[in-house]
């Protein structure tokens, strides 16, 4: 549902600029008429940094559900870099600031690092399983842990 809210937002962003465009251009057509004399930027400035933070929203979320697989993952060793990420998610929900308001700047250095924290430990299971993948003693063994993997490939490990 809040997915669903967040992308009618940007696309009502979308349309509200298409429409101004084609106004815009409608008085161009007919110098008669008075003329636009405004900056864009003034119309849609505060806008387009909303619409900059709902796609940094959407970002976190999708990342939220992707590693949520981790969660129910069975693969021994996999526990530390599991709780990790359920640390950072209830660090990043546990802010106090209200998400939305964009002149709370706050956001954008948080996000920041909260991507590059998942990163570390997308870098962090991939080194995990290429690890443990060495370590495997037959070719059986190796596929059936591959596949143990393939429930979470959606964290952007590789698996080839």
């Amino acid at each position: 549902e809040l997915l669903r809210k967040l992308s009618q937002v940007r696309q009502l962003d979308k349309h509200y600029q298409a429409c101004f465009q084609r106004e815009k251009q409608k008085l161009r057509e007919n110098p008669d008429l008075r003329q636009f004399d405004f900056s864009e930027m003034s119309v849609f400035g505060k806008f387009d940094s909303f619409v900059r933070r709902i796609e940094k929203i959407e970002k976190m979320l999708a990342i939220f559900e992707r590693w949520a697989a981790l969660a129910e993952c069975r693969i021994e060793g996999i526990e530390p870099i599991a709780i990790q990420f359920r640390t950072l998610v209830s660090q990043i929900k546990k802010k106090p600031y209200d998400v939305l308001n964009t002149r709370k700047t706050e956001f954008d250095s948080d996000f920041d690092q909260f991507i590059d924290d998942v990163d570390e430990l997308r870098h962090r299971l991939q080194d995990f399983l290429d690890k443990s993948f060495e370590d495997m003693p037959t070719v059986t063994r190796a596929l059936a842990f591959l596949d143990k993997f393939e429930r979470i490939k959606g964290v952007g490990i590789d698996l080839v």
